[in-house]
């Protein structure tokens, strides 16, 4: 019988709110797991009291925890990794499904890698399950993030950039990096808060890894909505909290000029038609869109003092210099036109496992 040092111990959070049918096929996925040690732990995040019940029923393997107010991802993901016990603690949205090799991979490719913090894995469209939905996120010069080869084809997919951070939809962490840089910061409440803990992986010195093999197919924002207000207000402030944050100080002067581009390549877009901006307003209409944005600005500028003391922690705290934490995002930067299209560009075919490390960029 193997060891428990040779098959350590993954603990596997999953939250959900009010989806059940959903949350039970990731949860039999997870049962599918061809890895030999697991435990599961699902966060009913102010879910109803019937959604709960029939998953109590239907899942006593589960640990269960019950929060009766919805702390959005960043809170309700936090209560799961509270309680996880493993060596290594994998998380995926309650609307994605895992194939049974998905922990195996990634945990070969995180005990292969010295000083791994993060491991990703390749995210597939749920109802088109060769073409990827991501292989994580890449990030541009305003703070804003993106899925890595969203529309490309799995067996297809480009090498990965520099900089690659994985996505809080379904990857994996090191028990021990964890302790060490902090959970999810919960005033994010969604979105960006997998790109704010990546950055912070990276300023004290863990790596970054990506699992190619390791697969999950995903319904693509069936929570919050694929063109939403709520989700336009959480994204357009977020962003905002993660360059002031956790940029070097010579990106973050140039957040204002990148981001005064992307609203002129967003107004174009809308012009023309083209790209997601136009799918939000007829999805939500211009002016709550435009709403949205005021909102959004007027929530970043009352959490300033706050992200400057919390910018302050991770500064003092860093193992990797300024220098070269600059060069790795300024190098691995996705374009302003990645950006506004929601897809990275091509590059040329690589299926190894991909190492984001800052130590390792010259």
């Amino acid at each position: 019988m193997p060891s428990a040092e040779a098959t350590p111990l993954v603990s596997i959070v999953v939250v959900t709110v009010a989806e059940y049918t959903l949350t039970a096929a990731c949860l039999r996925s997870l049962r599918e797991q061809d890895y030999p040690r697991t435990e599961t732990i699902l966060v009913c995040n102010g879910s109803p009291d019937d959604v709960v019940q029939r998953l109590r029923r239907e899942f006593p393997e589960c640990s269960i925890g019950v929060i009766p107010r919805n702390r959005g991802f960043a809170g309700g993901y936090n209560e799961g990794l509270r309680k996880a016990t493993g060596a290594y603690v994998a998380i995926i949205n309650d609307d994605a499904i895992a194939e049974p090799s998905w922990i195996r991979e990634m945990l070969a490719v995180a005990r292969a890698t010295d000083g791994v913090g993060i491991v990703g894995c390749s995210v597939v469209q749920a109802d088109a399950p060769t073409v990827l939905d991501s292989q994580g996120l890449g990030i541009g010069l305003d703070g804003m993030s993106r899925q890595v080869n969203r529309g490309v084809g799995l067996d297809r997919a480009p090498s990965l950039p520099g900089l690659i951070l994985p996505s809080g939809c379904a990857c994996m962490f090191s028990a021990d990096a964890l302790r060490d840089v902090g959970l999810f910061d919960e005033t994010f409440f969604a979105y960006c808060e997998d790109t704010d803990l990546g950055l912070r992986m990276l300023w004290a010195g863990y790596g970054l890894v990506v699992a190619p093999r390791a697969v999950v197919r995903h319904h693509y924002s069936m929570t919050s909505g694929k063109h939403s207000w709520r989700k336009v207000f959480w994204v357009e402030r977020n962003h905002f909290w993660v360059a002031l944050k956790s940029f070097p100080i010579a990106l973050l002067l140039g957040v204002p000029i990148f981001t005064l581009q992307r609203y002129t390549l967003q107004a174009r877009a809308l012009w023309r038609q083209e790209g997601e901006l136009p799918e939000y307003t007829r999805s939500a209409g211009l002016a709550p869109f435009i709403g949205s944005m005021a909102a959004a600005y007027v929530s970043f500028l009352g959490g300033v003092p706050r992200l400057l003391a919390e910018r302050r922690r991770v500064m003092r705290s860093r193992r990797v210099s300024t220098w070269k934490m600059t060069r790795l995002i300024a190098r691995s930067r996705m374009s302003l036109d990645e950006i506004v299209a929601g897809r990275s560009a091509s590059q040329p075919a690589n299926a190894a496992p991909r190492r984001t490390q800052v130590d390792e960029v010259p």
